[in-house]
């Protein structure tokens, strides 16, 4: 298992393949259809390493002229992990995720089938402006409240994609962007433990 995102980023990057996260279902009738390669939880994988696998298996399939009449992929990477020093930084793994979704638009969209496949203009994905690899502070880097929010963030339930309190989380990813520069801006009637219903 790796020590954090980290090593399987530069895993990736180098192409070394010391990693190998095997994806399953407890869905006996979906296992045909899955691709073991793309791991969802926790976010150990890049969604650039999601995008790659999608956009190999695309091609292979639009040669083929072979594409499923339906197609589901998962992009969870803007979820983020707190401030969590293994993990990059909330808007890195916001950046990630938009990076990730440009880069399967494009290959859809020069595919032979793209005119069949989704209502979609021919679409060009653009380099992030923000470092993909951008850490979370640690150690003595950390100021008082950055140790705050990294507490917070450890106290946050991280077994599944939607299990973070959403009081905490987006309090989380607020200061990380904004480091006490501005205020979060909250709701009325939020409180930790519920979800607010914006209806």
């Amino acid at each position: 298992m790796p020590k954090d995102w980290f090593e399987v980023w530069e895993d990736r990057k180098h192409g070394t393949h010391r990693f190998k996260m095997t994806a399953d279902t407890t869905v006996v009738s979906l296992r045909p259809y899955i691709n073991r390669e793309v791991h969802y939880w926790p976010l150990l994988q890049s969604d650039q390493h999601r995008s790659d696998v999608f956009i190999r298996e695309y091609q292979e399939f639009s040669r083929r002229d072979t594409i499923p009449d339906l197609t589901i992929l998962s992009l969870p990477c803007d979820h983020s992990e707190g401030v969590d020093p293994k993990y990059p930084t909330p808007r890195a793994m916001m950046a990630d995720n938009d990076l990730a979704l440009g880069r399967v638009v494009e290959a859809v969209t020069a595919s032979p089938q793209w005119k069949e496949t989704l209502d979609l203009t021919p679409y060009r994905a653009v380099p992030s402006n923000i470092r993909l690899d951008e850490r979370n502070p640690a150690g003595t880097a950390m100021n008082r409240d950055d140790r705050f929010w990294l507490e917070k963030t450890r106290e946050l339930d991280w077994s599944h994609i939607d299990a973070p309190d959403p009081y905490w989380l987006n309090r989380i990813i607020w200061y990380s962007i904004h480091k006490g520069a501005s205020p979060y801006p909250g709701r009325p009637g939020e409180q930790p433990g519920h979800a607010v219903d914006l209806d």
